[in-house]
């Protein structure tokens, strides 16, 4: 049986990931969703949380992958997001009579069910293809693209297809499905050969060049309709063609590859999934599922609403009714545009993070443990929510950039940290039950809180705002579709007009909230990171481990307990004697559940990939 090689699979990879980060494009375009089904604040948050919920609550997508690999996965992947995206598409073009928020919820979340079932697929599989020495950069490479689809997307969106949610979700009706085939056909479903493993490291060099490249595009989009008079839709075009340039790096690589014995390992791992319960009861999954949970769900509340935020921070009128495209004079929103701006920082700065977090996570894995780089990303996350809480228009780009490198950090470091506690036999079992953190988190700040206080301060300030002067319902009245006093004290019902909070009460307290939940987490990961210490032995730490290993002749290192090892004792002594009981004992793979607490080996030498004797 043959298989693709791994280089074509991060590839490929890089444009799963892309697509699995769909829904943090939301605030893009969540104004014109409310606008086009007549949805309340309460009710385009929801459906973007069930977005959100089916894209992290990717438990059953996590176990397929583990018990039947990749291509398997993906395939489902592909039947699931037309489920979703396809009826997504087909109640857009015909909105009378209007679809109800509960159907508009469910097949948001099965389009995200899709997403997480590509997401599961994907990192796996990229950790297993490439060896630990280079697994951070790695797993860095597809997570930046995973925190970068939402600016990609946001830009593609505004540019290509100028603002218009009906074509640009019949593009990702066709999008999505279509690169999960793929994938199913073309991701390698077995472990490379060690020689394929270590080949050619200058291909991810080359792969995070074309990352920064993609940044640069999606940030110049973003500012090119304020500083220049260039065509944004030509412009979009050229992200796009930016984007194809990725297979050019596998010129030179062979497409497939023979198989090996690894495979057969690989396929008795997946049946080994009886301990996964055991790592889902430990005190470390729970404290790494709280610390997901604090410091994802203060993110994805300021991602999907960072619409509300700008237009409650605006230049605007209490009770003025304004309109965001083909406004009448006076009736202009001064600073809308900057939605797709700071959506495009965010995603910008979570990109970055991701990059430079897992660059320096296996540049430093001898001197800083992993769950170490967790300190400042919590305290990052943070100084963003607090500063955005009172903060006028400008200083948001402040905010949201240090939020967006702690957004990015989590996801970069935790698939580390879940491989090297956990191991990878049930890694996407693992980490798909984790992804219920952030479920939980999108429902608990964006869902209920943030739109809790905005309905609240919106009955006393808010403003109306219709999406487009071009689609205002004829005939207008005498005065003019677009009321010419600030007199009115609501917004028309069922019309062109949707009501919005105005002022800084409608998110500060919300983000006040956000920060208190990431000062928890900054003393969850404190408690974390004391908790690993100890359970991986109060005697040496992962750097003082090097001092305790001997390299036999037949090259693979083992521990040194105090005593020598077999391999290293000389002929005449007894403990080389092939009979003897240290001689004799198996190595203990460390991707093992037989430790007593998940990790307490493995956590010191995953990254070493040693296997260890008593």
């Amino acid at each position: 049986m043959t298989g693709s090689s791994c280089w074509v699979g991060l590839v490929l990879g890089i444009y799963l990931m892309i697509i699995s980060g769909f829904q943090y494009s939301f605030a893009s375009w969540s104004s014109d969703l409310k606008d086009l089904f007549q949805y309340s604040n309460t009710q385009v948050n929801t459906v973007g949380t069930l977005l959100n919920a089916g894209s992290w609550a990717g438990i059953v997508g996590g176990m397929v992958m583990d018990r039947f690999g990749c291509r398997v996965t993906c395939l489902g992947a592909a039947v699931v997001c037309v489920a979703g995206f396809v009826p997504l598409t087909l109640i857009m073009a015909e909105t009378n009579p209007r679809p109800s928020m509960a159907l508009t919820g469910v097949l948001a979340f099965v389009a995200g069910q899709g997403l997480a079932w590509a997401y599961s697929a994907t990192l796996k599989t990229g950790i297993v293809n490439f060896s630990p020495e280079i697994r951070g950069k790695v797993v860095g490479c597809l997570v930046c693209f995973f925190g970068l689809s939402g600016g990609i997307f946001s830009q593609i969106y505004s540019s290509v297809f100028a603002s218009e949610i009906k074509p640009f979700f019949f593009f990702m009706s066709v999008l999505c499905p279509g690169l999960c085939v793929v994938g199913g056909l073309l991701l390698p479903n077995g472990e490379p050969s060690e020689s394929e493993q270590h080949g050619r490291h200058d291909r991810l060099t080359l792969l995070y060049g074309l990352g920064v490249l993609t940044i640069v595009a999606v940030v110049v989009l973003s500012f090119v309709e304020q500083f220049t008079s260039a065509s944004k839709s030509a412009l979009g075009w050229v992200l796009i063609a930016t984007l194809l340039l990725y297979p050019l790096t596998l010129i030179g690589v062979p497409l497939t590859k023979g198989s090996n014995a690894e495979e057969q390992e690989r396929a008795a791992e997946r049946d080994e999934e009886g301990g996964a319960w055991g790592m889902l009861t430990s005190k470390s999954f729970v404290l790494i599922f709280a610390i997901f949970m604090l410091l994802i769900g203060p993110g994805i509340s300021l991602l999907n609403n960072l619409s509300p935020l700008v237009i409650s921070r605006d230049d605007l009128v209490v009770g003025w009714y304004y309109v965001k495209k083909h406004a009448p004079e006076g009736h202009k929103m001064p600073n809308y545009g900057e939605v797709n701006s700071l959506v495009t920082l965010f995603a910008a700065f979570n990109t970055l993070a991701r990059m430079g977090i897992g660059l320096c996570a296996d540049r430093f894995k001898r001197s800083i443990s992993t769950v170490s780089w967790l300190i400042p990303i919590a305290a990052m996350m943070l100084i963003g929510q607090g500063t955005l809480a009172f903060a006028d228009l400008p200083v948001l780009y402040f905010g949201v950039s240090v939020a967006g490198m702690a957004y990015g950090g989590v996801f970069c470091i935790l698939p580390i940290l879940v491989s090297e506690v956990f191991g990878m036999a049930a890694f996407s079992t693992v980490w798909s039950t984790l992804n219920l953190a952030p479920t939980a988190g999108s429902f608990l700040f964006s869902a209920w809180m943030a739109s809790a206080f905005q309905e609240h301060y919106m009955s006393s300030k808010f403003v109306c705002i219709a999406d487009d002067g071009h689609k205002f319902h004829k005939p207008c009245p005498p005065d003019g579709c677009v009321p010419s006093v600030a007199t009115y004290s609501d917004c028309q019902k069922g019309g062109d007009w949707n009501k919005y909070c105005y002022g800084t009460d409608c998110s500060s307290y919300s983000l006040l909230i956000n920060t208190a939940s990431c000062l928890v987490a900054l003393a969850l990961v404190l408690w974390l990171r004391r908790h690993l210490s100890h359970q991986s032995g109060a005697a040496k730490r992962p750097d003082d481990l090097e001092q305790h290993l001997i390299r036999p002749s037949n090259g693979q290192p083992r521990v040194w307990n105090g005593r020598k090892s077999a391999a290293s004792q000389e002929p005449d002594s007894p403990m080389a004697d092939p009979g003897s009981p240290v001689a004799t004992q198996p190595p203990v793979p460390l991707n093992s559940s037989t430790s007593a607490e998940p990790g307490h080996v493995r956590h010191l030498t995953s990254e070493l990939a040693y296997d260890c004797v008593p």
